[in-house]
């Protein structure tokens, strides 16, 4: 099998995929952050009403996000082959 780490990585060229990797994620995180504020007002209203004390939940980021590989896919539902 072939090595293909220094595509992704590599410490002295600046040419590598990962580093061309782009994807305009801007607007998902802004709903990701209107959202979470939206829980968070939520959580703590039922809670204080339920429990008489604060709810906080705690969001965690996971997947291609995360990792910063998050890509579009090669054929969106508008224009699905089939």
């Amino acid at each position: 099998m072939a090595n293909v780490s220094k595509l992704l990585f590599s410490t002295t060229v600046d040419e590598t995929y990962l580093v061309n990797l782009h994807a305009d994620d801007t607007p998902l995180k802004r709903a990701k952050t209107l959202i979470r504020d939206h829980l968070r007002t939520a959580f703590a209203r039922a809670g204080t009403n339920l429990f008489g004390q604060v709810v906080k939940p705690k969001f965690y980021t996971q997947g291609s996000s995360a990792y910063k590989t998050l890509n579009d896919p090669a054929w969106s539902r508008c224009n699905k082959r089939t």
